[in-house]
C-alpha cells in the first residue's frame, strides 16, 4: 500500500508539471496510470475520476489503442468492484470490441456476480463473504471459529466489528469446513471487509458462497444433510 502512495505522489506531480507551454498535457496516458494507483489502493471514486479525465475527448484521441483498451479494461474493473455491474460490463465491452481478452473473461467475472447476487435467499446470510479459514476437521469447528473472529475484531476499527461479527460456517461438495465472515448481499462491500481480515489472516479472500451448504450460523446449529463428501 505504500509504494502505491508514494507512486500517486509522485504521477500526481508529474501530472502538475508535464505540460507543455500551451498547457496540453505532454504524457496523456498518465491519467490511466493515476487511475490505476489509485484502484489498486481502494479509492475507487478517485480512480474513477481519473480514468472519466483519459477519457475527455482532447486527452482520449491522443492514446494509443491499447492504453484506450486499458482505460476501459480498468474503468470496468473499478465500477464492478462497487456493484455498478452494468456500467462495468459497458466499460468491459468497449474493451473487448479491441481485441482485449482480458476484457472477455471480466464480462464473465460481471455475469457471474449479477446472476449469484439473483439468487439470494433474504433469509440467509449473504451469498458473499470473506473466507478465513477452511479444513476436513469438525473438531472443535465453533471454537476455532470464535477465536479467529475474536482476533480480527480486536484488530479492527471500531466502525468495522460489527461486520465482522457471526462467523457462518459452510461444507462444501468436497467435504471441507469453510468459516466465513463479513456475509454480504454486496460484492463490493464483502471486498472491502477482506482488507480489514487481510491484516490478521493474510491469505484470505472473497467467495460466493451459493454453491455450498450452510452448516453454522454463530454457534446455533442449522440443521441439514449429511455433508457432501461424507
Amino acid at each position: 500500500m505504500k509504494e502505491y502512495q508514494e507512486s500517486a505522489k509522485i504521477l500526481e506531480a508529474a501530472l502538475k508539471l508535464g505540460s507543455d507551454s500551451s498547457g496540453q498535457l505532454l504524457d496523456p496516458s498518465l491519467y490511466n496510470t493515476l487511475g490505476y494507483v489509485h484502484l489498486r489502493m481502494g479509492e475507487f471514486d478517485q480512480a474513477l475520476e481519473y480514468f472519466k479525465m483519459a477519457t475527455a475527448p482532447e486527452i482520449y484521441k491522443r492514446l494509443s489503442e491499447s492504453t484506450r483498451m486499458k482505460i476501459h479494461n480498468n474503468t470496468g474493473f473499478a465500477l464492478m468492484l462497487i456493484d455498478r455491474y452494468e456500467e462495468a460490463l459497458d466499460e468491459f465491452a468497449k474493451a473487448r470490441d479491441m481485441g482485449s481478452q482480458i476484457a472477455v473473461k471480466n464480462i464473465d467475472k460481471v455475469n457471474s456476480l449479477i446472476e449469484t447476487q439473483e439468487k439470494q435467499n433474504p433469509d440467509l446470510p449473504g451469498i458473499f463473504a470473506v473466507v478465513i479459514h477452511s479444513t476436513k476437521s469438525i473438531k472443535q469447528l465453533d471454537t476455532l471459529a470464535s477465536t479467529l473472529t475474536e482476533k480480527i475484531q480486536k484488530a479492527a476499527p471500531k466502525a468495522k466489528q460489527q461486520e465482522l461479527n457471526n462467523p457462518v460456517i459452510y461444507v462444501m461438495n468436497n467435504g471441507m469446513y469453510v468459516i466465513t465472515l463479513a456475509s454480504n448481499s454486496s460484492y463490493a462491500k464483502a471486498r472491502a471487509l477482506l482488507a480489514v481480515v487481510k491484516k490478521v489472516i493474510p491469505d484470505a479472500f472473497v467467495s460466493s458462497t451459493t454453491n455450498w451448504e450452510l452448516y453454522q450460523i454463530a454457534g446455533a446449529q442449522v440443521p441439514t444433510q449429511e455433508a457432501p463428501g461424507k
